[in-house]
């Protein structure tokens, strides 16, 4: 792919000031939701382009589409929240990808699992060898979101997994079609003995995001799902702020690691 770097914007976020920015390697990082945009607080620099894609497989695949076309990274990072399938992960644990399967940029199963790079992943693996809470196996990508304890532990078994989101998969393929290396990192939000406050499949606008109005007419529906809601909302504050502190470490030193990433140079 070609190594024209995307147009340097105005202003510091600090990035700057952590590495010496090495122009020849340049990173990409998808998030589905803006939640889990808001775990890093960077704007885009000369080798960092963050982007949000929206939730679910077709949107993870167009967002992807469109980023690797503008950046040309030499790696995407693939991150945000998961749901966890395996006892004993809880809020805040962190989920690094080896290999990801489930719904890819057609909405089909993907025929065979993707392998996350490995010299990224090693890496990232090494930066949290001694913190608690770190998890490294296989996610899956669903196509739907699994609201109760008994789907969770239904896709755990049938699948193997250990973490389920829903983008993953998709921009994982398209990644791979283009070439990138790619990796991903999920923090939880959600343990798997834990049934969700709400059906959120069914507040899923049209475009596949969340919508308002049908969130709140769910609320009104079903006031009882108040508090559970609250407790998801503070399990994503914590994967929030578990992705921040993972993010701000794994992003220099893949800046500074000269076998990471090698593809799309």
């Amino acid at each position: 792919m070609a190594a024209t770097p995307p147009p340097v914007p105005s202003g510091n976020n600090g990035y700057e000031d952590v590495i010496r920015v090495r122009t020849s390697m340049r990173t990409c990082i998808l998030f589905a939701l803006p939640q889990e945009r808001k775990a890093l607080r960077w704007k885009d620099t000369p080798t960092l382009t963050i982007a949000v894609s929206g939730t679910g497989a077709a949107n993870a695949a167009r967002a992807t589409d469109q980023i690797l076309r503008a950046a040309h990274p030499n790696l995407l990072i693939i991150c945000g929240f998961a749901g966890a399938l395996r006892p004993g992960m809880h809020p805040g644990d962190l989920v690094i990808a080896t290999h990801v399967i489930g719904t890819g940029p057609d909405g089909t199963l993907l025929p065979q699992p993707l392998e996350a790079d490995p010299e990224a992943t090693r890496l990232a693996c090494d930066l949290v060898s001694a913190r608690a809470g770190t998890h490294v196996g296989t996610l899956y990508s669903a196509p739907r979101v699994l609201l109760t304890a008994k789907e969770k532990a239904r896709c755990a078994s049938q699948t193997g997994a250990d973490a389920v989101d829903m983008e993953t998969a998709a921009a994982a393929a398209i990644a791979t079609r283009y070439g990138v290396s790619w990796i991903s990192v999920r923090s939880v939000t959600d343990d798997a003995t834990a049934d969700l406050p709400l059906d959120f499949n069914a507040v899923t606008g049209a475009d596949g995001n969340t919508s308002m109005k049908l969130l709140l007419m769910e609320l009104l529906r079903k006031p009882s799902a108040i508090p559970g809601l609250l407790k998801l909302g503070k399990g994503a504050s914590a994967a929030a702020a578990a992705l921040e502190q993972f993010l701000k470490q794994l992003i220099p030193a893949i800046e500074m690691e000269p076998n990471a990433s090698a593809k799309g140079k």
